[in-house]
């Protein structure tokens, strides 16, 4: 994108030892790009889940394994969406360097609608955590049900 002149790079402190790192800006010809990108209807691509593939084949595998594999993805998404939270209540306080950066290139009239959106942005990725851990755990009780002596309708 810098070599088609859509971003600019420069140097910004990064830590307490002089070092630096770059730091990104859109230039004019990249927000006519991006706006242009706006305009054009989103593509999807078929879901690939790796996760959702091994628990379709849980039936060749040790409850172990299973319960691991489930325990694991609850952790991953615990995460995800600690994360998220974390970036949204930072963007909600205005405390994030970068965002403050980037709002100081726009008119503060805009200000909120841009946070906003960043928020937006970022619940719709808590939301997508949230529904990975309800399903893990939709899938430790299936295989706490498994293990007892209850017959499973495998549908």
């Amino acid at each position: 994108m810098q070599a088609e002149e859509l971003i600019t790079g420069y140097p910004v402190p990064w830590g307490s030892k002089g070092a630096t790192k770059t730091e990104y800006a859109i230039t004019d010809a990249g927000m006519v790009y991006l706006r242009a990108w706006q305009e054009k209807p989103v593509t999807y691509r078929p879901e690939r889940n790796d996760m959702r593939l091994r628990a379709a084949y849980f039936e060749f595998a040790e409850d172990a394994d299973a319960r691991r594999s489930l325990q694991e993805h609850l952790v991953h998404y615990r995460q995800v969406a600690a994360d998220v939270e974390y970036q949204m209540q930072e963007l909600r306080e205005g405390t994030t360097e970068v965002h403050q950066r980037r709002l100081a290139r726009y008119p503060h009239a805009e200000h909120a609608r841009i946070t906003r959106f960043k928020i937006f942005a970022y619940e719709g990725i808590l939301k997508q955590a949230e529904a990975e851990i309800e399903w893990a755990q939709d899938g430790l009780a299936l295989l706490g049900a498994a293990g007892s002596s209850e017959t499973l309708d495998a549908g």
